[in-house]
């Protein structure tokens, strides 16, 4: 069984299966550019800040630990997620500063504080984004 994450791939394949394994580890992981140190997300090998190639990545586990930045209820999926709809797609700003797209596990508002945490289901892997404890 081949692992991917979500139902479509989001990223080039370079850096894919050590995200994968990350994530199978219940670890999120982002790269650490090795020029300019800036931390990015998802994986590739191009900084998206400097340009620079980072051909030996240093990969960086994530905390998970993040806010509510925006969030949008899919109701009329694109094909291959019609058995999911409704569902609610959020993008995370992480306390380490990327920001990070996951699926709502339950209701979520504006500058919510939340927590990602990696899921499997069937063979696909995604991020669930839940609210932290009070």
């Amino acid at each position: 069984m081949t692992l991917q994450l979500g139902k479509k791939y989001y990223m080039g394949s370079t850096y894919q299966k050590s995200f994968l394994n990350y994530l199978k580890e219940n670890k999120i992981a982002a790269l650490k550019c090795k020029s300019c140190q800036a931390l990015y997300f998802p994986p590739r090998q191009i900084c998206p800040y400097c340009k620079t190639i980072n051909e030996d990545p240093l990969w960086t586990e994530l905390s998970g630990k993040g806010h509510v930045e925006t969030f949008t209820t899919i109701h009329y999926p694109p094909v291959g997620f019609e058995n999911n709809a409704p569902y609610t797609i959020v993008v995370v700003k992480l306390v380490e500063g990327p920001k990070i797209l996951c699926i709502a596990s339950e209701e979520v508002d504006v500058d919510d504080q939340v927590v990602l945490v990696p899921r499997s289901e069937n063979d696909h892997v995604y991020l669930d984004c839940m609210k932290k404890n009070q």
